[in-house]
């Protein structure tokens, strides 16, 4: 499968449009709209671009990702270990993310 067709799969995934307005009037109203997914920048780019909500979030946090010879690499978006009580995969600590924003 190549990066073309998978991103042209991610663009038919539909943001419910009652969801698109409410974070557009959010946006409007001068409030931040943050992303926090263990998924990758590529798959949040493509989903958010294709329901035209990349102007109204203002921050994502994911793993980072890049195409190397065709080929989609994801890597961690955390590279130090979590805390010794987290259950979070080793990749993405939801819960150490909401403490740096918090």
């Amino acid at each position: 499968v190549s990066l073309k067709q998978i991103e042209a799969c991610l663009a038919t995934i539909s943001i419910d449009p009652a969801l698109k307005v409410v974070l557009s009037q959010i946006a409007n109203q001068g409030s931040e709209i943050r992303v926090l997914s263990d998924a990758n920048t590529m798959f949040i780019d493509v989903i958010l671009s294709a329901n035209g909500l990349d102007r109204v979030i203002s921050r994502v946090v994911t793993n980072p990702s890049s195409e190397s010879g065709g080929q989609l690499r994801v890597f961690p978006y955390h590279t130090t270990p979590h805390p010794a009580h987290s259950t979070s995969p080793p990749n993405l600590c939801k819960g150490r993310v909401m403490q740096e924003w918090l």
